[in-house]
């Protein structure tokens, strides 16, 4: 890496840096009271570092409110480490009187806590807000800079942007640099310079601790204790390998001069997976049929993070707008609250009434506007081949030939030109082939008659039969 660019300012660009009147500034200069210029090109410069230095220790607020890319100090101390509820502020003393308050936004906590960094004393007129863990090769980990006025946000800095060395410059040569997943607020409030790199736990997308006490309620030869110990430390591994590859790549782009990386991940072995699928899904499944509050925190923290491979995770909204829609609602009976309702809903306070559907299992809730969401099974447990397939208000469903209708088994499954009709036709000729076949995440591979019936905009109600199907799919196209 390069030296740090050296800047000279015109006359013009020095009073509007230490905030003069033009002829004051010319009467300090005459008088012998301000940094004496350097004659290079047409006329006087001066070395923004150097005017920098004069300010804090003549005027410290104006060095305080200067433009990053003029702070230099040797003598830099971090004097203290403030948690803010989703942040951490950082005041590092860079001058007697000149303070620098450097901002960590943690990977966890009210996202819109680092404003409050502006409150506290003694105020500063601006912050430095570390970015999400992204960096340039060239200038290093980004951040930004915003303006305070007493005591308030005044929005972002409108001058020119600085980079890490300019920030490193400030703090004595290096700044220190958590990875976003290694933001911790008592790990970052812990750190001292100099002290290497603190070992932390990586954090996940999502809240693995209710996982943990689950399975620890469990015995360890359970299915539904080794998914849980599987799902958590996956997840814990996977942010660790993502952390140390931040690491990694920043000291590879030649950064570890200007900056000093303050925490490394605690190391994770992740666990093997459960080998017979249908070990997997009776593990998952015994968590989902539970009403144990503990199961209930687990499922809200399956939601916050994705499916996880987790059955019955997908769900769609459904519209009671015909008759094959209002046959399946009028099956539907109710159920005590389980983990597999808690998939379905952000806000639990949403629901009317929670609901099962007998034939397959899968949960359902009447939300409070009229509204029905179904979890969609990864597969049909049906016993005889499709029949036929209804369409109404944007639901495919799917009638075997037992007469029971089901809602078709699969994520994002739409009809008509403006729908995901790829996957959809890709799923109706798995079902045509095997009506218990899992849902694929195909997108193209269905015939060109299934994949025309799949893009038109069918009416509501109507019904496509199995040999209608069986028709198309053995048409070519032009």
């Amino acid at each position: 890496m390069g030296m740090r660019q050296r800047l000279l300012l015109e006359f013009d660009e020095l009073c509007a840096m230490v905030g003069l009147e033009k002829d004051v500034a010319r009467r300090a200069l005459e008088a012998g009271r301000f940094p004496a210029p350097e004659p290079i090109g047409d006329g006087p410069c001066w070395d923004q570092v150097t005017v920098w230095a004069w300010c804090a220790t003549v005027f410290p607020e104006i060095a305080a409110a200067a433009p990053l890319q003029c702070w230099r100090s040797d003598t830099a101390e971090l004097v203290a480490a403030r948690d803010l509820g989703g942040a951490v502020a950082q005041d590092w003393q860079v001058a007697p009187r000149v303070r620098l308050r450097v901002v960590w936004p943690l990977i966890t906590g009210d996202q819109f806590a680092w404003t409050r960094a502006a409150e506290l004393e003694p105020l500063v007129p601006q912050l430095v807000l570390a970015g999400k863990g992204t960096y340039n090769p060239q200038t290093g980990p980004d951040f930004s800079i915003h303006r305070c006025r007493d005591g308030r946000l005044a929005g972002p800095d409108p001058r020119q942007q600085p980079t890490w060395r300019d920030l490193a410059a400030a703090l004595g040569g290096t700044a220190p640099w958590w990875p976003r997943r290694l933001r911790v607020g008592a790990a970052i409030q812990a750190w001292k310079p100099g002290t290497g790199p603190a070992l932390v736990q990586a954090v996940p997308d999502f809240d693995v601790e209710p996982l943990l006490r689950l399975a620890a309620t469990m015995a360890p030869e359970r299915a539904a204790h080794q998914v849980l110990v599987e799902a958590a430390t996956a997840e814990q591994a996977e942010v660790a390998a993502i952390a140390a590859g931040d690491i990694a790549d920043l000291l590879d782009a030649g950064l570890g001069d200007i900056v000093e990386i303050a925490a490394e991940p605690v190391p994770v072995q992740a666990q093997d997976r459960v080998d017979d699928e249908l070990q997997h899904r009776a593990g998952w499944w015994e968590i989902l049929e539970s009403a144990d509050p503990l199961a209930l925190e687990v499922a809200r923290a399956v939601r916050a993070r994705g499916k996880l491979g987790v059955p019955h995770a997908r769900w769609v909204p459904i519209e009671i707008a015909g008759a094959v829609s209002r046959e399946w609602a009028s099956r539907l009976a109710p159920a005590q609250r389980t983990g597999a309702h808690e998939l379905l809903v952000d806000a639990p306070q949403q629901v009317a009434q929670w609901l099962v559907d007998p034939l397959t299992g899968a949960a359902v809730v009447r939300l409070r506007d009229g509204g029905l969401r179904a979890a969609i099974p990864d597969r049909l447990p049906a016993h005889t081949p499709l029949a036929a397939l209804a369409f109404e208000a944007d639901t495919v469903w799917v009638r075997v030939a037992d007469g029971a209708v089901y809602p078709i088994p699969g994520e994002y499954l739409s009809y008509g030109p403006d729908g995901n009709y790829g996957p959809l036709a890709v799923r109706i000729e798995e079902l045509l082939d095997d009506i218990t076949a899992a849902a694929s995440e195909d997108f193209y591979g269905a015939s060109q008659g299934i994949e025309a019936l799949a893009a038109t905009d069918w009416a509501d109600g109507t019904i496509v039969t199995r040999a209608q199907l069986e028709r198309a799919r053995g048409e070519k196209l032009p």
